[in-house]
């Protein structure tokens, strides 16, 4: 049974019942059953009969799970970073549910090729459309083909040095009442403290993009929308960072209309995105007129002003831009950051190493100052932090047309030879361990896993260029090619700056606490939790010291 008619079918028992969820359900759970019995089927056949992908698939496969339940238990990338060390870059899983044989990667030739030489023959999994729908909109994330091309070059002109610079006492305003509200805590701790860094990174990040990005005051947290924001966006990570949330994620695989059926940890995506586009509406009707600058609000405000309709009311698709910007722009940053906090929490010799580097300077840093070549050690701490802590954990693409990737490292077969090229067939399923990409030790060395800010410095300690990917700092922690991260320069200013600023002010310290961190391709970014503690929900505490 073809996907199409699956989709076709299910779709008239859902349209049926969506009146009541009771119904839905089960006229889902049904459906579901009998579609996964006959699709498991199918593919059995086909692997007895067909001829299979030539590369080495690990041990203990599940009937329900595949091999995906044993990817999502332990810390995200370690289970795939154990094969690619065993196999080489390439291996194939199955799927939970459907069984369906995925290609995991992480080959640097092989990412270029299809982040950079075909990125649009590799769109993501036509399943995973539905869930970035219902999180972030139809906006840049969500967009293939040419829609994705307008968009990017409708929404550039925002990201450019120009703008940040512009937008530069914004973003120090915001650090400032940031960093008095952290200093406060700290105090009437008597000195020392201990924060959720996973959450309160967003306070500085949620306020610099509503402010330079749309005009608008969220308040340093203390906002009822903050707090709205933030509430829902935790209810979506509880209800998916789990084994529920795995399972509901590959659902659509084999069923597509179950996306649409009132199940907790798929509708809870959509109830952030309802929450910022009201948001996005009164940012908009606060406007008389379109503005002549380059931030986001004024772009979209030109463009609903070129409409034509003789109003500035915003379509959906702006208001997903919106939604987009405000959430995965504050999110995946502030996560990024509290990584790096951590880093430097742990190891306090590179920490005093990082502030010998920062606290002689005077004022406020600028972009020039933090981009050019004034604080090496700093620009090496961004780096390897963002090397072993990219903000996504794996994603999944699938081949349009039949094609040949090219391999820079050999990869064993099943049969125990090694391939140089891996060739493949239309609609193969293809997952990109983001998170392991950069910590390959036939790429980075042995101490691979190891936090080194040093190699960044250390002459000939880096790979060669033919052995990593392509993108900024040849790493892959902001993808690469057509679909890189459109915010890259905003985010390493940020990213930079936060550091710059805490180190000036703060002693960090470990607490002892053991961390783990969790992610799946339903999932907007990696999360951290205390191992034992999972229940509790996102944690990553760092002691705070006050600093005379």
């Amino acid at each position: 049974m073809t996907n199409t008619t699956m989709t076709n079918w299910t779709q008239l028992f859902v349209d049926a019942a969506m009146d009541d969820p009771t119904r839905a359900a089960l006229a889902g759970l049904g459906l579901g059953f009998g579609l996964a019995l006959s699709t498991i089927a199918y593919r059995t056949v086909m692997k007895v009969f067909g001829k299979g992908l030539p590369l080495c698939t690990p041990p203990g496969r599940s009937w329900l799970w595949g091999h995906e339940r044993a990817a999502f238990e332990g810390s995200v990338g370690d289970w795939y970073l154990h094969w690619f060390e065993q196999y080489g870059p390439a291996f194939k899983i199955n799927a939970a549910i459907d069984q369906e044989e995925c290609i995991v990667l992480a080959d640097p030739a092989a990412l270029n090729h299809i982040y950079i030489k075909k990125n649009y023959d590799y769109p993501p999994s036509a399943f995973m459309g539905p869930f970035v729908a219902k999180l972030l909109g139809k906006s840049i994330i969500w967009a293939q083909g040419q829609t994705h091309v307008q968009m990017r070059r409708l929404l550039n002109p925002a990201f450019s040095e120009k703008v940040i610079k512009q937008n530069a006492d914004d973003i120090a305003d915001c650090w400032s009442r940031f960093e008095a509200k952290l200093v406060e805590k700290v105090h009437v701790e008597g000195g020392h403290g201990v924060i959720n860094a996973a959450h309160w990174m967003r306070l500085p990040a949620l306020d610099i993009i509503g402010r330079a990005g749309f005009n608008y005051d969220f308040g340093c947290g203390e906002s009822d929308d903050a707090k709205g924001v933030w509430e829902r966006f935790d209810e979506y990570l509880n209800g998916n960072l789990n084994l529920t949330g795995l399972l509901a994620t590959n659902a659509p695989r084999f069923f597509p209309a179950i996306a649409n059926l009132p199940i907790p940890a798929l509708q809870t995506q959509q109830a952030t995105k309802k929450l910022i586009h009201r948001l996005g509406r009164e940012m908009f009707s606060r406007e008389k007129q379109p503005q002549t600058g380059n931030d986001l609000l004024s772009i979209l405000m030109r463009q609903a002003a070129a409409t034509g309709n003789g109003t500035l009311e915003p379509t959906e698709e702006m208001l997903d831009h919106v939604n987009t910007f405000v959430l995965a722009g504050h999110e995946t940053i502030s996560m990024s950051v509290a990584w790096a906090m951590w880093c430097l929490a742990c190891h306090p010799e590179q920490q005093r190493m990082l502030r010998d580097e920062v606290r002689d300077f005077q004022g406020t840093p600028t972009y020039d100052d933090l981009n050019g070549s004034r604080f090496p050690y700093l620009d090496a701490v961004t780096k390897e932090s963002l090397r072993l802590y990219p903000p996504a954990g794996h994603v999944e693409r699938v081949a349009m047309k039949d094609d040949v990737l090219p391999l820079r490292f050999p990869v064993r077969s099943h049969d125990g030879s090694y391939i140089r090229q891996l060739p493949i067939k239309a609609g193969q399923a293809i997952i990109v361990s983001g998170s392991t990409v950069d910590r390959l030790s036939y790429v980075w060395g042995p101490d691979a896993e190891a936090w080194r800010p040093e190699r960044w410095l250390d002459e000939g300690a880096l790979p060669l260029p033919t052995d990593t990917t392509s993108g900024w700092a040849r790493i892959f922690a902001f993808s690469q090619g057509p679909r890189s991260c459109i915010g890259l320069r905003l985010a390493v200013f940020e990213y930079k700056f936060f550091l710059f600023q805490l180190l000036r002010t703060f002693k960090l310290h470990d607490t002892g606490a053991p961390i783990t961190r969790k992610a799946h391709k339903g999932v907007l970014n990696t999360q951290p939790f205390i191992i034992g503690r999972e229940a509790e929900g996102t944690n990553l505490p760092i002691g705070l010291t006050l600093l005379d």
